[in-house]
This record gives structure tokens, C-alpha cells and sequence, in this order.
């Protein structure tokens, strides 16, 4: 049958309405994505503004005069040409800060020639440049630059929060690599990788969710929100399965508490050039199976006065687990629980594998913390960039509290990149072998150790207690496939 307009059948007819109709409904779906696309950018820019705000309002308060001592005199200031003199500014005047856009009220530091200010309790002392655990590398060092130095509004994007818009920050400047394309606002390159006093769990910072195989949506466990597959940061406790947006966390852990910038300015002082729940444990009762990474077989608990040689580490041990199929497979009870994927901040790009030597036994690498050859045992290796790492130096706390109260910052290279004399060790009175290589500083007492000395030190020579803490820290900064 015809219909009585041209030629074409009824049939026809009906499938083009119903092609039309579909069109119409692809593209109705296409805009309501476009418009959850929408939202979940204007929701992740009020996560960043609210984190900010809370921010500023304690910089604004700790930027009242009664917060410090006043220093005399005048400032040269690596952000001007000039010196700058100190002068008590009010309010009433509307005078802003050109590094935090605040007004000020109080001391500051001017050249009036020029119409520069500066708060004078934070903002002349921020350091130019600084060293991020998550940027890990000699050559890699993060300088502060100004907003209006760059380009393009659109070639800005933090690395930390994911932000990419410039006129909604804290500060006026960002920190850079020159080598990278690697942005963090300032108030994102201060916050610790471990937020642990008043978040509602210990929070561990990761460039990414942690456990790769997720294939479902992420949610944030403190404002519900998704969070992004890629692009941002995600602070997650392991043993709760509490993953946060970068802000959330950081809008938790710091509020709108008077010392808040005080804390964060103090973090990028120690940054200033001047990464962690058991891995399977499911352990079997009589003869019930477990399986581990390491080996395709199961395993069966062993408790034996007879020791046998752990296939991990090399040593012997009457406890553990052995393999049922007639492999002569064995691993003790403290291999058994360590991870066999981590994040570790001197090399954060890459996740790192728990490798057998052999594996890479003909690549003459050493270890980024105690040159340690590997003849024997397994590391944490990343086969791309032929980084490795061993299982004691890999466990190093990011700050490391001896039993005489002192605190020491691990770091990657020392942090006087300048510094040609000869550096040794406070507890062996050893030579640092090399300054491009893990170590523990502290800039007060300007005190370097050793990581294996730092550690031994820790556990006073106890073995037990040090094997304990490296598996409870390398558990940590676990990744799980």
C-alpha cells in the first residue's frame, strides 16, 4: 500500500518517524549527560572554593598582629626587584596583599614606589622553591610563579585537585616545574600526604584511586560526590575502604581553625629547598588453603621446629606458609603479608612491583636508599624507568620520630641542591655516599642520617620490632589489582 504523498510506502513512512523519534531521544540523552557532565564540574569547583575559603579564613586570622613577633627593618624579597619596607596599613584603606589578594590589616611589607604590599606574618615567607614528595627528582624542583606569568589561563591545571581555573585560588602564585607540565596551587602543594588528626581514619594521599581493577563508580565517602577515574588526587584508608575527594580531606582535617595556614605554611617550609591494610590475610586454620601473589599453587599453614628457607626474603623460618603440590615452595609469616604493589613518593608516576631479583639481576641497579645490590631476595621494582627500591628502605616513614624526640624529614636528593661539601651521617659519622639519594634531614639541628641507620636506630636494634613496622608501613601505600 502507497500513502497519497509521493511514492514511498506507508512502511517507510513509519520507519522514519520511528528513526526521527530516536534521534530525538539520543539527543535529549546526549544533553542530559552533557548537563551531569556540567554539574559534576560546578561540584567539584565548589568542593575547591569551599577548601579555600576555609583556608583564607584562618589566614585571615593569622595575619592579625598579635600572632608573632615583629621583625625591623626592610625585606628583599626574591617576588621584587626592590627592597620593601615594613609599614602598618588599615583595613579601612583596601589595600590587598599581591600574593594572597587579601586585605590588609596590619604589617606589611610595601614599596609604595611601585604599589607592592605583602602580609609580613605568611606571605613574605613562602619559599620560592620547594621539592613535592609526589614530584619526586633533583632536577624537578616546583618554583613559584605567578599567575599572570603564564601565557594562558588554559594551559594551568593543578595536578593535586584537578582544577584548571585560575581566578577562583587562594594566592596569586602557583608552584611549577619548568621540565614538566606539572602545576599545585599553594595551598594544594601544603598539604601533607598523610592527614591523620581530625579526619574520621588516617588518610593516605595517592595519585589515583589505589586499587586498579575497581571497575565501578567511586564515591566520596565524605561528601557522597563521584570522584574522577584520572586527573586528581584521592586520599583513601585501606583498612575502612574510605576513599575522599582531595578537598574534602583537607576541608576535614583543617577547617576554618586559627592555625590552619600556620600548619600549611610550616609544610611548605619543610618542603622548602634549603606514602599506607595487610595484604590478603586470610590466614588458613589446620589445613585450610590460602593463596598468595608470589606462587600459582595454594599454600598450607607450616609450624615446624624444622626452618626452612623463605623463597622472598632468602632467610629461614619454622613459620609460615608451604605450597601442597610438591613446588618446595615456602614463604615465612612476615612475606606473606607484605604487598606486592606499592606508591612510594620517590616514585609516585609508577606503581612498584615486589621482584624477584633475579628478574633484573643483570641490570646493575642499586637501591635509592643503601646502594643494596640485591643477590639475594626480592625488591619493589618499576621495569619502564629501572627504579628500584628495597623492601626495608621502601618502608622509610616520610617523618621519622627517634626515641630522642627528634624529628627527621625523608628526603630524595638533599635539600641544599647547591651544597658542595661533604656530608656524613650523625649516628655511624659515616660519609653520605651520595646526595642524590634517600636520606633523612632535619633542618634545625642540620642533622643527615642514613635511612638503614635512622631505622635501626628507631627499632634500638630490636629486628622484630623493625620488621614489624616496615610491614605495617608498607602496607600502607599498598596498591591492590
Amino acid at each position: 500500500m502507497y500513502s497519497s504523498i509521493g511514492s514511498k510506502p506507508l512502511a517507510t513512512h513509519k520507519e522514519d518517524a520511528t528513526t526521527l523519534r530516536r534521534t530525538g531521544e539520543t539527543k535529549q540523552k546526549m544533553n542530559e549527560d552533557d548537563k551531569e557532565t556540567d554539574q559534576e564540574k560546578v561540584e567539584s569547583k565548589n568542593r575547591q572554593r569551599r577548601m579555600r575559603q576555609l583556608l583564607r579564613a584562618a589566614f585571615d586570622d593569622a595575619n592579625s598582629d598579635h600572632h608573632r613577633p615583629c621583625r625591623e627593618g626592610t625585606l628583599n624579597h626574591f617576588s621584587h626587584r626592590h627592597p620593601l619596607e615594613r609599614f602598618h596599613l588599615r583595613e579601612s584603606e583596601g589595600i590587598k596583599c599581591n600574593f594572597c589578594d587579601v586585605i590588609i590589616s596590619g604589617l606589611c611589607f610595601s614599596c609604595k614606589d611601585c604599589d607592592y604590599y605583602l602580609h609580613d606574618m605568611y606571605c613574605s615567607n613562602f619559599p620560592k622553591e620547594i621539592r613535592h614528595d609526589f614530584h619526586p627528582g633533583s632536577d624537578h624542583t616546583l618554583v613559584l610563579r605567578p599567575f599572570k606569568a603564564a601565557t594562558g589561563r588554559e594551559q594551568f591545571s593543578c595536578s593535586a585537585c584537578g582544577d584548571d581555573y585560575s581566578d577562583d585560588h587562594l594566592f596569586q602564585s602557583y608552584y611549577f616545574c619548568e621540565l614538566c607540565n606539572f602545576n599545585l596551587h599553594v595551598e594544594c602543594a601544603s598539604i601533607p600526604i598523610i592527614l591523620n588528626l581530625k579526619v574520621k581514619y588516617p588518610l593516605h594521599l595517592f595519585l589515583s584511586f589505589p586499587r586498579t581493577s575497581e571497575a565501578t563508580d567511586l564515591f566520596c565517602s565524605i561528601c557522597a560526590k563521584a570522584i574522577p577515574n584520572s586527573g586528581c588526587w584521592v586520599f583513601y584508608n585501606h583498612d575502612h575502604d574510605y576513599p575522599c575527594h582531595f578537598g574534602c580531606a583537607v576541608v576535614s582535617e583543617y577547617g576554618v581553625e586559627n592555625d590552619s595556614m600556620s600548619k600549611l605554611q610550616i609544610r611548605l617550609q619543610n618542603l622548602a629547598i634549603t606514602n599506607r591494610p595487610h595484604a590478603r590475610t586470610s590466614h588458613p586454620i589446620g589445613d585450610v588453603f590460602v593463596t598468595h601473589f608470589s606462587h600459582r599453587h595454594p599454600l598450607k599453614e607450616y609450624n615446624s621446629a624444622k626452618p626452612l628457607r623463605c623463597n622472598l626474603c632468602n632467610f629461614e623460618s619454622s613459620t609460615g606458609y608451604v605450597c601442597c603440590s610438591g613446588c618446595n615452595y615456602f614463604i615465612d609469616e612476615i612475606c606473606f603479608a607484605i604487598p606486592s604493589k606499592i606508591q612510594h613518593m620517590s616514585h609516585p608516576q609508577h606503581p612498584l612491583k615486589l621482584t624477584c631479583y633475579l628478574d633484573f639481576v643483570n641490570e646493575n641497579l642499586e637501591c635509592l636508599g643503601c646502594f643494596a645490590d640485591f643477590r639475594r631476595g626480592r625488591a619493589y621494582y618499576c621495569a619502564p624507568c629501572k627504579f628500584i627500591i628495597n623492601r626495608q628502605c621502601a618502608a622509610a616513614p616520610k617523618t621519622l620520630i627517634l626515641p630522642d624526640n627528634v624529628a627527621y624529614e625523608l628526603f630524595v636528593s638533599f635539600p641544599f641542591k647547591h651544597e658542595m661539601a661533604e656530608i656524613k651521617c650523625n649516628i655511624c659519622s659515616q660519609k653520605v655516599v651520595a646526595k642524590d639519594r634517600l636520606l633523612y634531614y632535619n633542618l634545625e639541628r642540620d642533622e643527615t642520617l642514613h635511612v638503614f641507620c635512622a631505622i635501626r636506630k628507631e627499632s634500638g636494634d630490636d629486628v622484630a620490632k623493625e620488621v614489624g613496622l616496615s610491614l605495617q608501613r608498607l602496607n600502607e601505600v599498598k596498591i591492590v589489582d
